[in-house]
């Protein structure tokens, strides 16, 4: 888990800068996202003599590539689930951004996003991960108006502007009794 997340921050800081090399011949930019999950898989040559391949398959993968997906929907680049997290977390810093229910999955799973190893992290973004998180304590809590404070001090942040879009829905139509603070997506 930890060497994938080492991977996946490398992998960033290179596409940072091609895409600057890209900039100046005038080329379109590239982005790359990155969905991290860990778990027990099959990997390797599968098929039959007609059509064989090398591949990867198995729930954790598919979780995965659905992670890879959803940063689109958060405007994130890496995110990780909960069981990558638990085993990186002495090596990583990261923010928990939400607790979803992926499409053809009805338990919600916590996401987070992959901010960086420890000790290399930039101290304003780990503040600012803090603050977030108080913020997604209040959304848990059905607090609107504390968690839209929160999320209106990063008006720049792809997750804080996807959750004050939530609360304005929530407003509008509130979620059920019970309601366990996630949110089901729709595509993959």
């Amino acid at each position: 888990a930890v060497r994938a997340c080492r991977a996946a921050l490398l992998n960033q800081k290179r596409l940072k800068t091609l895409r600057e090399e890209f900039s100046r011949e005038g080329l379109p930019p590239v982005a790359v996202r990155i969905g991290l999950n860990t778990g027990p898989s099959s990997v390797g040559n599968m098929g039959s003599p007609r059509r064989f391949n090398y591949t990867a398959i198995g729930d954790p993968v598919n979780l995965a590539s659905r992670l890879e997906g959803v940063n689109k929907y958060y405007g994130t680049y890496i995110l990780l689930s909960g069981a990558t997290e638990a085993l990186a977390r002495p090596a990583i810093e990261t923010r928990e951004l939400d607790r979803v229910k992926v499409k053809g999955k009805n338990e919600p799973i916590t996401l987070y996003e992959l901010l960086g190893l420890k000790g290399e992290t930039e101290p304003a973004l780990l503040a600012m991960r803090d603050e977030f998180a108080s913020g997604v304590a209040a959304y848990r809590r059905r607090e609107w108006d504390a968690a839209e404070r929160v999320f209106k001090r990063f008006p720049e942040d792809g997750p804080s502007k996807l959750l004050l879009e939530r609360i304005a829905e929530h407003r509008e139509s509130p979620p059920p009794d019970g309601w366990d603070g996630s949110h089901a997506l729709t595509e993959k």
